[in-house]
Parts: C-alpha cells; structure tokens; sequence
C-alpha cells in the first residue's frame, strides 16, 4: 500500500528508496514500476519543470525514436528514476547489450542540467555500472579488435600519415606558476612509466616493460627524419 499511495501523490523518487531498501536477494519487479510511472504520466502529465521520455528507449527501439506516441513528460527527478530503472530490469533479464546502453542513458542522466541534483554517491553508482557493463561487453570477442594484428605495412602508412602534423603544443611554453604547481600535484606519486623503456621495430617507437619486449622490437627510440 506504501507504493501506491506515493505513486498517486507523483512523488516517483519515493520509488528510488523502496527499492534500495530493499533486501538483496528479493525478487523486484522494476517492469513494473516503470510502467506505473508511464502509466500515471500519460495519464496526468506534468505542467513544468518537465522533460520528455522515450517510453521504449530509442537505442534498443529505432523505429519508435520519432513516434510521438512513445513519448511521455516526466519531472526531471522522475526521468532520473525512469533510466535506473530501466537499467535495473535489463541486468535484471540478463540482456547484456541493452544493459550496457540503458547504463549509459542512466550515467548521462547525472549530468542533467534542467535543475536535477543528483548525490555523489548516485552518480558512483551509475558510473560503476556503465563501466561494468562496457568491460562484460567488450571482453574477449567482444571487442572489435580481438585477434586482429595490424600489418606492417599498415603501421607504416599511419605513421606517414601522422608524419608533419603539428602537435596541439607545439610553440606553447609554460609559465613558471604552473610549472610550480604540476611540481606539487604529482609531489609523492610515482611514474606511470617507472620501470619502462623505449623500444622499437624499426617503424614505430613506443613504452615497453623491461622484462617485456615483444619479438621484432629492440631498445631504443626511433629518432625522427628532419
């Protein structure tokens, strides 16, 4: 009774507690108070301070991206509600591809600026879960790249191709304050590169552990032609 009687009230972050109270283990039907929301804001839409919803997500549905008839006004705290909830059903049902995107659409959401404030800790939340979700996704074969091995040939187009740009630094020079002050943001910490050295193939040049050099690289940089 607790649910429904918030849910008249249209008080839809009342929803975001019930569920985080609730006990891991139980079985929770966030379908379903997704489509009570829908339900209650297609039928008493919000005046102001609203934004629109696609009531299917428009990544999982294209065809329904420019029906207006998938649309619906939500508050701006209950559009927030609305992508975690979405999130939560398709980890929920085990769609990895539609979690991976709804995760997305949920962690874009804490970057809203129509007036939602979203707490750190949400934010954390939604944050881990799209990285989670892209690492599941692009693991292994998952990934675009796996088991493809660029020729040498290929290697040596794009670095003739890179060959002559300028780089965004080039002619820029520090002033001493702000040598001052990366000195004392990186006091303490050590080198990402401690312990590596330049190698090459003789084509490309690049960072290697000591104690990893690949077949066909030996140590040393590459100088560059002038």
């Amino acid at each position: 009774m607790e649910l429904v009687s918030r849910t008249r009230k249209g008080d839809y972050l009342a929803l975001l507690h019930i569920f985080n109270k609730v006990k891991k283990g139980t079985i929770m039907n966030y379908k379903k108070l997704y489509n009570a929301l829908i339900e209650s804001r297609l039928k008493n839409p919000p005046k102001e301070n609203f934004e629109k919803h696609h009531i299917l997500p428009k990544s999982l549905f294209h065809e329904k991206a420019k029906d207006k008839n998938n649309l619906v006004k939500l508050t701006y705290r209950e559009h927030y509600v609305a992508h975690h909830l979405l999130y939560l059903h398709y980890k929920k049902k085990g769609d990895k591809n539609a979690t991976m995107k709804m995760a997305l659409a949920w962690r874009m959401m804490c970057k809203n600026t129509n007036g939602l404030h979203v707490s750190i800790n949400e934010y954390e939340k939604a944050k881990q879960a799209d990285k989670e979700e892209r690492k599941i996704k692009y693991k292994g074969k998952g990934n675009p790249f796996y088991g493809k091995h660029l020729s040498d040939d290929h290697k040596k187009k794009m670095a003739l191709k890179l060959k002559g740009r300028k780089t965004w630094n080039k002619g820029k020079h520090l002033s001493k304050e702000h040598i001052e002050k990366l000195k004392y943001s990186h006091f303490g910490k050590s080198s990402p590169n401690k312990g590596k050295i330049w190698i090459n193939n003789g084509i490309i040049s690049k960072f290697s552990k000591i104690d990893q050099i690949p077949n066909g690289f030996v140590k040393g940089k590459l100088k560059k032609n002038k």
